[in-house]
């Protein structure tokens, strides 16, 4: 996986190179020689309090754009843009995006955080395959309604998330997406990892913020249905995020 560095502003001088994602954190990157009437040095590196400042929004997300502060010899400081490119069309590292096909009132992307260290990948796209409403809404126990061949959408809280996804598969899920329990929450995404119960699941698993997931139960409801039809994921690959249809209350 890697990303490139490119388009000094205030400068006519442009800055091409391939850097290992998991290498940024741990050391300054050094850019290579810089070609262009207003360079006076050969050599540039990147501020680590940038870089740290930054890595969050780097590894969350298909596709962003972020500014760094580009440190010179001679004390100026330009804006760099960072355009992220991931090795999978789908997926970059734990973020990923699915799509509401129906009902109408919620024919929007959203986004998702992908569970950290238990089930699969999501290895596959599903196109118009239904979301269902998990009943029990927390899934803690074995499920009463039918989700075979379906993602399932369940409520986070009263167990672990291992534990949910589990019951999920028993009942035939292809997989599930677990909803934040705090229903106003529309920008924190919670990293679920294992419950270290030696326990396999074989399903992936997603994360979906509070406020997403209330919305998505508030439009079903509204629309007396327990299902919605939905396509995951999504690809976003070279698509600026303001161009794609997100919910009027999402944040990202």
């Amino acid at each position: 996986m890697y990303f490139y560095l490119a388009s000094l502003k205030k400068t006519p001088v442009k800055v091409k190179m391939k850097v290992k994602v998991h290498d940024i954190p741990n050391r300054i990157v050094s850019l290579p020689k810089i070609v262009g009437p207003h360079a006076r040095s050969q050599r540039t590196d990147l501020s680590m309090a940038h870089l740290h400042q930054t890595w969050k929004h780097l590894t969350k997300s298909v596709e962003v754009f972020v500014s760094l502060c580009l440190i010179t010899s001679f004390s100026s400081c330009y804006a760099l843009e960072v355009a992220t490119i991931p090795n999978r069309q789908n997926v970059f590292e734990d973020t990923m995006y699915f799509e509401i096909f129906w009902p109408e009132t919620l024919q929007y992307t959203y986004k998702l955080n992908l569970a950290q260290d238990f089930g699969s990948a999501f290895d596959r796209v599903y196109s118009k395959v239904e979301l269902i409403l998990a009943d029990p809404e927390e899934a803690c126990q074995d499920l009463y309604n039918e989700v075979k061949g379906a993602v399932a959408l369940i409520l986070r809280g009263g167990c672990s998330f291992l534990t949910k996804t589990k019951k999920a598969e028993e009942a035939g899920a292809i997989a599930t997406i677990i909803a934040d329990n705090e229903k106003v929450n529309n920008d924190k995404m919670v990293e679920m990892v294992d419950d270290n119960t030696d326990r396999t699941v074989n399903i992936p698993s997603a994360f979906l913020s509070g406020k997403d997931g209330e919305m998505i139960r508030h439009y079903l409801n509204a629309a007396r249905t327990d299902r919605a039809i939905i396509n995951i994921p999504v690809n976003l690959t070279g698509k600026p995020l303001s161009a794609t249809r997100r919910p009027p209350w999402a944040v990202w």
